[in-house]
């Protein structure tokens, strides 16, 4: 048979490295890019897009306990670095069949399964305002299971933050949030950034 018309077999392992590197998702990435912005010359955006999403996006996680003020501070630090805010209600709005999977369990007041929370994220962080600008995940991951699901699949942060306070302080904002004493005062939550990204040590 004529080489030009053979089909192309490609070798297992070129599949297993494009996997564990998310070659598949980056390629669709930048094919999106092309396609939305239409650059006069694709190849000079292809290397300034791959130049920003190594060296200016933003990749972010923000965890910590219930009620330590995760998602104002989400809110205000997406905001800042122009980072897409992810959570896991986002990831609930997919109207595909993976969306209508996570939903059943969360219905039922499940964790979501691993696997299928990182195909949820790899769906969302590769459309173009997450690949461009960056992303900053709020309480994900809600476990070990998952953080290393997200490892594995390539979904990797450049920092990390956590925010903590006092037990009794996050009771008391627990309770206001579940119809607890009207007028109920809550001491100031602190958290701290890294400086690369620009914040500091501050009050929510």
């Amino acid at each position: 048979m004529d080489d030009t018309v053979k089909p192309l077999r490609i070798p297992p392992q070129m599949s297993v490295y494009a996997d564990r590197h998310n070659i598949f998702h980056l390629v669709q990435s930048l094919v999106s890019s092309l396609v939305v912005e239409q650059p006069d010359d694709p190849v000079s955006h292809l290397v300034s897009v791959l130049r920003r999403s190594s060296v200016d996006i933003a990749r972010v996680l923000l965890l910590g306990p219930p009620a330590a003020g995760k998602h104002t501070v989400a809110r205000k630090l997406s905001a800042e670095l122009r980072a897409v805010h992810v959570t896991v209600d986002c990831l609930l709005q997919d109207q595909s069949d993976l969306g209508v999977q996570a939903c059943h369990y969360t219905l039922k007041g499940q964790e979501l399964p691993a696997a299928l929370l990182v195909r949820l994220l790899q769906n969302r962080l590769s459309e173009v305002d997450g690949f461009n600008r960056g992303w900053l995940l709020e309480g994900i991951p809600q476990s070990r299971l998952q953080a290393l699901s997200l490892q594995r699949a390539g979904v990797l942060p450049e920092h990390v933050v956590m925010l903590d306070a006092p037990d009794d302080v996050l009771l008391k904002r627990n309770q206001g949030k579940t119809g607890g004493p009207a007028g109920l005062e809550v001491s100031p939550v602190y958290f701290c950034c890294s400086a690369e990204l620009g914040f500091h040590c501050s009050e929510v």
